[in-house]
C-alpha cells in the first residue's frame, strides 16, 4: 500500500483487467491491522479515502466469499482505529479515522447475515 497504492487497490477490489494474481484470495487475513493503519495514516488524504472506499467495494464485489476469513482483521483494525482516534482528537486525521471506522461498520452492516458475532 505504501509503495504502490494502485496495485494494493487492485488486490482489494479488481474491477478491470489486469487483475493482480492475488485478487481472489482473502489476503487481508494475513495483514497486521496495526501496521495497516500506520501505513494508511501515512498516505495522502486522497489515497486514504480511495483505500477506505475500496475496502467497502471489496465486500460488495466478493460478498460473503471473504468476509468470514477477513473478519478478524477487520475487528482488529476497528480496535486500532478506536485507539488511534483517542490520540487524534481535534486533528484532521481524526476525521479520516472516523470515516474509515464508519466504512468498516458499513462492511459489517452489509454482511451481517454472513458473520459470526465475535
Amino acid at each position: 500500500m505504501k509503495e504502490n497504492t494502485e496495485e494494493f487497490i487492485k488486490i482489494l477490489c479488481p474491477i478491470s483487467k489486469p487483475y493482480n494474481k492475488n485478487y481472489n484470495m482473502p489476503v487481508l487475513k494475513y495483514l497486521n491491522a496495526e501496521k495497516f493503519l500506520e501505513t494508511w495514516l501515512n498516505l495522502k488524504p486522497a489515497l486514504r479515502e480511495l483505500v477506505s472506499n475500496e475496502l467497502v467495494e471489496r465486500y460488495k464485489y466478493f460478498g460473503m466469499r471473504f468476509i468470514k476469513d477477513e473478519q478478524v482483521f477487520l475487528n482488529k483494525l476497528k480496535k486500532e482505529i478506536a485507539q488511534e482516534k483517542e490520540h487524534k482528537k481535534g486533528k484532521v486525521s481524526y476525521l479520516h479515522l472516523d470515516n474509515l471506522e464508519k466504512k468498516i461498520e458499513e462492511i459489517f452492516a452489509n454482511n451481517a447475515s454472513h458473520l459470526n458475532n465475535t
